[in-house]
């Protein structure tokens, strides 16, 4: 990837945090009225792994990463994070503890400029407390490190620092899928997740991105990844979940999981040209 310049990570993995899972999922039910949108759903994902959920339509998946980011609440099951039950606080403290979420459809605030829609992914950091004036203190006190985080996000990507006085709204799908990232980061978070990455992207356009995903994770910060592009969530995933009918069907590396000929022929076997990701696909 060319026009990056080097930059110490954003996110550190703490030392010894390989070993425990950094987000655990277990046995985790959530309920739209009478019918249940995921039934049983268990799953893990260490610090500094890059793990994908894939599925059909309906399978639950964008059901999933909204429950772990505590914009649903759960039937039944347990949401723990770094060793903490998050399972009942709402998404603000969700963010707060460390996990991001980039939308599905990037939903950046269209009538602010870039460098708006970047800060305000550090609103957490600062207003944590109902009382305004200790938020404007520590955003004040936060002025040098929120500097330092854009800094690395415009490193990350250029593009965003030559457009960061256009309106969001403005952008094509490609920047604001970038935007929404870059805003993700700023919340200095030890997860992201990525409700499908690919949506309405060019190939071309997809395929950068994924490299800038690369980048992040080899730094340290762990990617939870939510996508219907099967090839792209197999070339970018040390781990893949299968998601069928809310329920996981099957789990395992995407070596794995192409030796099983159901997974072969339902979600790998049609007609789909290899693409360059396929090509450079994770060690």
């Amino acid at each position: 990837m060319t026009g990056l310049t080097p930059q110490p990570p954003l996110h550190q993995v703490e030392s010894g945090s390989m070993e425990e899972p950094l987000l655990d999922v277990r046995d985790l039910a959530v309920r739209y009225g009478s019918i249940e949108a995921l039934r049983g759903v268990s799953l893990s994902v260490k610090a500094g792994e890059f793990v994908a959920i894939v599925g059909p339509n309906g399978a639950g998946k964008s059901t999933l990463v909204n429950t772990i980011a505590g914009l649903l609440r759960p039937a039944r099951g347990t949401i723990a994070f770094a060793g903490q039950q998050i399972g009942s606080l709402s998404s603000a403290r969700v963010v707060q503890r460390g996990i991001a979420q980039v939308p599905e459809g990037r939903q950046v605030f269209s009538d602010l400029s870039v460098a708006d829609n970047l800060q305000l992914g550090a609103y957490g950091r600062y207003f944590q407390s109902p009382f305004l004036i200790d938020g404007y203190a520590r955003l004040l006190g936060g002025r040098r490190a929120m500097r330092t985080d854009l800094d690395r996000v415009y490193a990350l990507f250029p593009k965003l620092h030559d457009l960061r006085d256009r309106l969001a709204g403005t952008l094509s799908g490609g920047e604001q899928q970038m935007l929404a990232l870059g805003r993700a980061l700023m919340s200095e978070a030890r997860l992201l997740m990525i409700d499908e990455l690919s949506l309405g992207l060019a190939p071309i356009i997809m395929r950068d991105i994924a490299e800038h995903l690369r980048v992040l994770n080899a730094e340290g910060l762990t990617v939870l990844l939510v996508e219907q592009n099967v090839n792209l969530a197999f070339a970018l995933a040390r781990r893949v979940y299968v998601l069928e009918n809310g329920r996981v069907r099957a789990e395992g590396t995407p070596e794995e999981l192409r030796r099983q000929p159901e997974i072969e022929r339902v979600y790998l076997g049609s007609p789909i040209a290899a693409t360059a990701m396929e090509a450079h696909s994770v060690e």
